[in-house]
């Protein structure tokens, strides 16, 4: 399950949705964690706890932290899990890290790229959980394609073995940008020409922002946008297999 959990505001009814869903795999931006001390909202803050409560596994990369109450809030990106995590690592593609954010230090479109290997009963999967160079325009610019292609480069390098890219890449299947995986990945939102990935809560239309991309290790069982609103995006979920006879002819 791929979504942006819009900085926990309903926080409840997202983990009401991971519990009904219960993927084995869940990747999230704009997540916030440690607000132990923040008593109201008393669960916008901890939504990563929460979520890591529903796992056996987590790995969070933050992009900036900030004072709340007496926590130390940060936010950032999150990979859950019920497979091992046996390898991660995770960089910038955009901007830097900001500790004790404030108006004057924001750094925008601090954008950051996670790489988490499982294992999943003995073979290794690769999942890239990325929250995308953000423009008012859908289709992106010149600098969303640059940060993109970095983001190509990582899933290359990586070499021939099973992976699954996901995220709000905040561009759409025809974007340029999103032509940096041409050959290398499918675009499931493509695919099936997937209209939305927004909520009614933004006042927003025709804009399949949210992805989730496949090699070809993976077997895709079944792709779907879910309808229940728990952010101002929808979750996209993707039932899969990975290929074991390509896995054996490598």
């Amino acid at each position: 399950m791929q979504l942006n959990v819009w900085l926990g505001r309903l926080t409840p009814l997202i983990l009401q949705l991971v519990q009904q869903e219960k993927p084995d795999i869940l990747t999230v931006q704009e997540v916030f964690r440690g607000g132990l001390d923040v008593k109201f909202p008393d669960n916008m803050f901890t939504i990563f706890e929460q979520l890591d409560d529903l796992f056996a596994f987590s790995d969070f990369s933050p992009a900036h932290s900030t004072q709340i109450a007496h926590s130390n809030v940060k936010m950032g990106i999150a990979t859950f899990s019920n497979y091992p995590i046996t390898a991660r690592r995770d960089f910038f593609t955009s901007g830097q890290y900001v500790g004790d954010l404030t108006r004057e230090s924001y750094v925008e479109n601090s954008r950051t790229l996670q790489v988490i290997e499982l294992d999943v009963n003995g073979t290794a999967l690769h999942i890239l959980n990325h929250h995308g160079y953000w423009t008012r325009d859908a289709m992106g610019d010149s600098v969303s394609v640059e940060k993109m292609q970095i983001v190509a480069d990582t899933v290359k390098e990586l070499g021939d073995v099973p992976v699954i890219l996901a995220g709000d890449f905040n561009v759409v299947p025809n974007s340029p940008a999103m032509r940096v995986f041409d050959g290398l990945l499918t675009d499931l939102a493509a695919t099936h020409n997937v209209k939305t990935t927004l909520s009614p809560l933004r006042n927003l239309h025709d804009i399949p922002c949210d992805h989730i991309m496949i090699n070809r290790h993976i077997i895709e069982r079944d792709f779907r946008v879910e309808n229940d609103v728990v952010s101002d995006h929808l979750a996209v979920i993707l039932e899969f297999e990975i290929n074991q006879r390509t896995e054996r002819s490598n």
